[in-house]
């Protein structure tokens, strides 16, 4: 499969209770759940995040958000493909000697993908040494020219793989390009979270930019209309705000992954509209109380920066109301727009709150 402009690829598949694995052995296959959010920074300055994990495949999103599935601890194409998963499963539970092969089809090209476990072989790494399972795709396209040697070192230990090079024989593309793992951030499994609570339908939070009235609550979006310009907004997750639209149920299922919410929890979205499209990196940059017309509230800060500009938009979500009490809008680390809660109506259920709130009349 062609990799144009592909900075790097990475499989990660979790048997992290292996250590030692033996020519002819099996490696067993788990998913810890809590391998998304993960990420991996690599030798050519790329990273690759844990998007998703489904059975043996996972999905990543890498440095310039280019989303990609993995299959067999080597493939990366990227998502939309049309894979055949089944075939790619056979490969499983991993062992040397175990060999598949499958199509894969993007637009109107076609690959054949032949992978075979090689064999064993013990490297030395940034992060460590560790004996891996060595794995190589063969790649030849049908449609078009081109034909490629992928070759993956698979640590089983770490359920990682831990080093990756692709040798392009024919057709477009670099000739070789080679990547290895160097430092693991695990940082975003913290304790203390905090899980996803919608305001009841009905419920009005009235800020300085008019009131937000709730309609609807489904799978952690919150919709509601917004008074003053008779807007519907989706509250995706519950921590940004966007028009309704803007979103499809993939940027709103990855909103989810900032639950449960802690501190340094990290997720990048983006936002479709017209012709154009936005990407937003979101992160909880920490707990604070804060005081505004509505009240006194412990809040979790959220700030959304929009890759490519130097704006970033600013939430602080209260627990108590399960809304945000304030919005700031910065550009260039300045605000120049917001809103700051100011009462809250229909809210029965504040009463009984840790906070101090007042609620309208």
């Amino acid at each position: 499969m062609g990799f144009n402009g592909f900075k790097a690829g990475i499989l990660l598949a979790a048997s992290i209770a292996i250590v030692a694995v033996s020519v002819g052995a099996a490696a067993a296959m788990a998913r810890p759940s809590d391998l998304v959010g993960q990420r991996l920074y690599l030798s050519d300055s790329n990273y690759l995040e844990i998007d998703e994990v489904r059975g043996n495949v996972v999905y990543t999103v890498n440095a310039a958000h280019r989303s990609n599935v993995w299959l067999a601890d080597c493939l990366s194409p990227v998502r939309g493909a049309t894979l055949d998963f089944a075939a790619f499963d056979r490969l499983y539970p991993l062992a040397v000697g175990k060999s598949v092969t499958a199509d894969l089809t993007r637009e109107h090209r076609h690959w054949v993908d032949t992978v075979t476990v090689e064999g064993e072989e013990t490297i030395s790494l940034p992060i460590g040494t560790y004996r891996t399972l060595r794995i190589v795709d063969h790649e030849v396209a049908t449609s078009h020219v081109f034909e490629s040697i992928i070759t993956c070192w698979y640590a089983p230990e770490l359920g990682y793989t831990v080093q990756r090079e692709k040798r392009v024989l024919r057709g477009t593309g670099p000739k070789r390009r080679k990547w290895q793992v160097v430092r693991i951030d695990r940082s975003r499994q913290r304790s203390e979270p905090l899980t996803f609570h919608a305001p009841p339908p009905g419920m009005s939070f009235v800020t300085s930019a008019g009131a937000y009235v709730v309609r609807d609550v489904r799978n952690g979006v919150v919709e509601v209309d917004l008074s003053q310009s008779e807007r519907r907004v989706l509250f995706v997750g519950g921590l940004i705000a966007l028009n309704k639209g803007y979103w499809d149920a993939e940027t709103e299922r990855k909103a989810e992954r900032l639950w449960p919410l802690a501190v340094g929890n990290e997720v990048s979205l983006q936002a479709n509209w017209d012709a154009a499209t936005a990407y937003f990196s979101g992160k909880v940059l920490e707990k604070s109380r804060l005081e505004v017309p509505a009240g006194s509230f412990d809040t979790y800060k959220v700030e959304w920066k929009i890759d490519g500009t130097r704006l970033s938009h600013v939430y602080w979500y209260a627990p108590a109301l399960d809304f945000p009490v304030k919005k700031d809008i910065i550009d260039t680390g300045v605000r120049i727009g917001g809103w700051e809660l100011r009462s809250v109506r229909g809210a029965d259920t504040v009463a009984d709150a840790p906070t101090t709130a007042k609620t309208g009349d």
